[in-house]
């Protein structure tokens, strides 16, 4: 067959293309392609069409019967997006052919000439000039855009039923013309365009109107108030005096594939009033090409720099301001990345260039899967600390968050990018469109939810789609948002905040659920303080049994989420304080956690406390009496989940409990902050730990791992693990005060209960390193294979010393010990069956909680202030006597050389 030429020959190639089935918002099997740009005609609105000649009418209307004797057009046709629209040259005579062709077939087949709408359509066929179509089966069936264009959509679904092939494709042609609106209309049709908290920008904007919507989006915010706002950048190259600066609960989000169809001058985070920038949270930068010079990302917590270029320095502190960040994935600097006076940081799947690190202070450094990274400035940056700075060759399993793309061809999706295991290291770059795995579409995919919904509608539109877009705003719940089906995608976007219902859960994840992604949200707590129990903030799984299924399953990624208690204004509650027994836990298996941030506030807006220069010293926040500090909270993450991976965890402040307890086999843990609390004595006279990992875990690894306290009160350890746990790079700082408020760094549980606790191996000012401790060592045993638990390299640290290896047998639940140094001396030992170590009250048990913890309120109170008065006294009494033993048995273990794991 010949090539077809003039207006319409690109479409027939298109119609004649065999289709895909099913319903026609799935496109996600291949990303379309860029249609070639066109320059609009501009017309004045109501002005005739111009006339053509007689012989321009004749070759067109020949050429269109030409092509829809053959076309067989199907309106679940994938390939209509790839039309060639550069061949519209004629686009007057199109629109007066379509104006001819119109009227003549609608009186043919009975039809009256409503007109409504009518002459608009065919303006818009004059008029656009945009090279894009915009998916025209949801025009014939009538989306939500088109609810003024009833009589005419009606009348097209009739044509559609009984209309000649010719007349289908005039109906194509309309429907594509009509998605293409008028500049006047398109905007206010949008899915955004009725949340003021969304901010759509386009390079097309003069200069004088981005600064304007810019400045409204920084000044809206602040540090516990209750705005919350996304400024989505559509593609495009950006005006160069266009800077960006991001404030409080802010999401600055390209729209683009890739970061380098997002151009922009600047973008950046400075110093707050306070000229420091530890309190500058809960931000983010994404999806973005940065051309300044210098990029300032001045952060701390919960501000993740993700899917970025910066083509020249990247300086992650400002002037000597303090800062306690961080975390970013996916990006690419070209310059130098200048650390400054950051006291932490994890960076994966990032390229440098070479020679393109540079620090002068800092505690904690974390690059994993990293490209351009060299030893020279990795030792440069060490300053003779040579565990500051570590390098984890591998990842071995991660994906990435799912985010927004605005396409020309297709309007709004939800990409949500592959599950990966062994990623190539470096910025994933030009390749990230083979690492997407599916595509929602807004308008058909996925359920927006506003804060005006309530709870339970929210859920009803989780059930009927594929996804959720979770917008910017206050989510007072009333009951919790549960998430049923595999493969759903929770995203949220400018920091949407859902405060719990009392007792009550924000977020849950039912069991054995497949590929779940949340990402971007926030989780408050409300239970009052008096309350007896309070579910967790975010409870991914229940506590049951598992299965196989469990096993299975992928079951899912937690991207951005950020869970605190404190007493603030905006959760209406008149400050009273607030408790949360766990913000997060993840009961599933084989779960990504990738940054997660669990917080009980130090600080807030309802304790007459004001931010200045002068007094964000340490002393007036140590001594300031915060209504947080009355809140009450057990753990921020508990992970009971098998095979869990997480890259970047931080837990700070919790007062009655561990900070962080992984319960889970197969655990691996990458970059760890947390810090004691300095407001309350209870967490460290009951001996509680930042880090805990239970005696009867038998394989767990943990990189990078960083436990802070501030002048105050002596903790008794750092960490707490089993004997079998691979934790290398450990780092404690005391923060005004000397080192020795730790009494012991790193303490070994056994499984009779004993202990062997450790100190740092050296220490520089008030900051302590471990590089590696000596452990057991366990290998599972699986249909008579050995199946050792696989990890990557650790540069620059010492490999740890395996004091004896345990194979253990999963299947017959037996465990077999084998001398390290005799491989044929083997003693077998039976084991008791694995049993829930923490059961968790069940639902009906929770029930009655909630209903008799108001009238119990006064006796919990009291029972509280004896369990802690015993808990003093007892520490008190037995702390010499406990701390000589304790002596005694490092002492011996340090003597002989090894270790021995009694087994029950």
């Amino acid at each position: 067959m010949g090539r077809r030429s003039g207006a319409f020959g690109a479409f027939a190639a298109a119609a004649t293309t065999p289709a895909k089935t099913g319903a026609f918002s799935r496109f996600a099997d291949e990303a379309p392609g860029d249609a070639p740009k066109v320059t609009p005609v501009r017309t004045k609105r109501n002005s005739p069409a111009p006339e053509l000649s007689l012989d321009e009418v004749r070759r067109l209307l020949e050429e269109l019967r030409t092509v829809s004797n053959s076309a067989k057009f199907q309106k679940d046709s994938d390939e209509l997006r790839r039309m060639d629209w550069g061949a519209f040259k004629k686009r007057e005579a199109v629109a007066k052919l379509l104006s001819i062709f119109w009227k003549a077939t609608l009186r043919k087949h009975g039809f009256s000439i409503d007109g409504a709408g009518f002459p608009n359509l065919l303006q818009v066929v004059k008029t656009s000039g945009k090279s894009a179509a915009v998916r025209p089966a949801f025009w014939l069936l009538g989306s939500s855009r088109q609810r003024g264009q009833a009589p005419l959509r009606a009348a097209l679904l009739m044509v559609r039923q009984r209309a000649p092939p010719i007349l289908r494709l005039l109906v194509v042609l309309v429907g594509l013309a009509k998605s293409h609106e008028a500049e006047d209309g398109h905007e206010s049709r949008q899915w955004y365009s009725r949340i003021p908290e969304i901010v759509v920008l386009d390079p097309s904007m003069s200069s004088k109107e981005l600064k304007a919507k810019l400045s409204e989006v920084k000044d809206a915010t602040s540090h516990f108030g209750p705005a919350r706002r996304a400024v989505l950048l559509k593609p495009g190259v950006y005006p160069h005096d266009m800077w960006i600066d991001i404030g409080y609960y802010t999401t600055v989000a390209g729209v683009g594939r890739g970061p380098e169809s997002v151009v922009v001058p600047d973008a950046w985070v400075s110093n707050d009033i306070t000229d420091q920038a530890t309190n500058n949270f809960w931000r983010s930068l994404e999806g973005v090409t940065v051309t300044a010079g210098r990029t300032m990302w001045a952060v701390s917590q919960a501000a993740p720099l993700r899917r970025a270029i910066v083509k020249n320095e990247l300086w992650l502190s400002h002037k000597a301001g303090y800062s306690s960040g961080g975390f970013m994935s996916d990006v690419e600097v070209n310059g130098k990345l200048v650390m400054g006076t950051q006291q932490q940081w994890y960076a994966r799947q990032v390229s440098l260039p070479p020679e393109g690190l540079y620090c002068t202070g800092g505690w904690n450094y974390i690059f994993q899967g990293a490209v351009g990274l060299d030893k020279k400035d990795m030792h440069a940056c060490d300053g003779g600390m040579t565990e500051k700075v570590s390098q984890v060759s591998g990842i071995p399993r991660s994906a990435e968050k799912p985010y927004l793309v605005f396409e020309e061809t297709s309007d709004w999706k939800i990409y949500v990018p592959k599950m990966l295991k062994n990623p190539a290291p470096g910025a994933i770059g030009k390749d990230r469109e083979s690492q997407i795995d599916r595509a929602l579409y807004i308008d058909s995919d996925v359920f927006i939810a506003t804060p005006d919904m309530s709870a339970s509608d929210i859920n009803r539109g989780m059930a009927t789609k594929e996804g959720m877009l979770l917008t910017p705003g206050i989510y007072r719940l009333d009951e919790p948002l549960v998430i049923t089906s595999s493969g759903f995608v929770l995203l949220g976007i400018g920091f949407p905040t859902l405060v719990s219902p009392p007792g009550r859960s924000c977020l849950q994840v039912t069991d054995f659920l497949n590929d779940v992604r949340i990402a971007g949200i926030m989780l408050d707590a409300a239970t009052p303080v008096l309350g007896f129990y309070a579910e967790p903030l975010l409870q991914w799984g229940s506590r049951g049994e598992t299965d196989a299924r469990s096993a299975e399953a992928s079951t899912g990624v937690a991207s951005d989420i950020f869970a605190r208690v404190g007493a603030f204004k905006y959760l209406g509650l008149g400050c009273a304080p607030v408790r949360a027994n766990t913000l997060m836990e993840f009961n599933s298996d084989n779960l990504i956690i990738d940054n997660v941030w669990a917080w009980h506030a130090d600080h807030d807006d309802c304790s007459n406390f004001t931010m200045t220069p002068n007094n964000n010293e340490q002393e007036p926040m140590l001594q300031h009496k915060f209504k947080s500090d009355k809140c009450w909270s057990q753990h921020g993450v508990v992970v009971n989940g098998r095979n869990i991976i997480a890259f970047g965890v931080a837990v700070e402040h919790i007062i009655d409990g561990h900070l962080l307890v992984w319960n889970g086999e197969d655990g691996q843990l990458y970059f760890f902050q947390a810090e004691l609390p300095y407001h309350s004595r209870l967490n460290l006279e009951s001996r509680y730990a930042a880090y805990v990992v239970p005696p009867q875990v038998f394989n767990h690894f943990g990189v990078g791992i960083g436990v802070y306290i501030i002048d105050g009160h002596p903790a008794y350890a750092a960490l707490e693990i089993s004997a079998f746990t691979d934790i290398r790079k450990v780092l404690t700082v005391v923060i005004g005060k000397q080192n020795q408020l730790f009494r012991h760094q790193v303490c070994q549980v056994m499984l009779d209960g004993s202990r062997i606790c450790h100190q740092p191996t050296h220490c520089q000012w008030a900051r302590c390193y471990l590089a590696t401790l000596p452990h057991g060592d366990v290998e599972f045993y699986t249909s008579g294979r050995i199946r050792p638990m696989v990890l990557p390299d650790v540069h620059l640290l010492p490999q740890p010393e395996i004091k004896q290896r345990l194979i253990l047998d999963a299947e017959k639940r037996k465990e077999v010990s084998v001398d390290f140094e005799d491989t044929e001396a083997e003693t077998k030992f039976a084991i008791k069956e694995d049993q829930d170590r923490h059961p968790r009250p069940n639902q009906r048990f929770a029930s009655l909680a909630m209903a008799v913890s108001l009238p119990l309120g006064a006796a919990a109170l009291l029972l509280l202030a004896v369990r802690a008065t015993f808990i003093f006294l007892r520490s008190r009494s037995d702390a010499c006597n406990d701390d000589e033993a304790l002596s005694l048995r490092q002492t011996a273990h340090e003597s002989e050389g090894t270790m021995t794991v009694t087994l029950i």
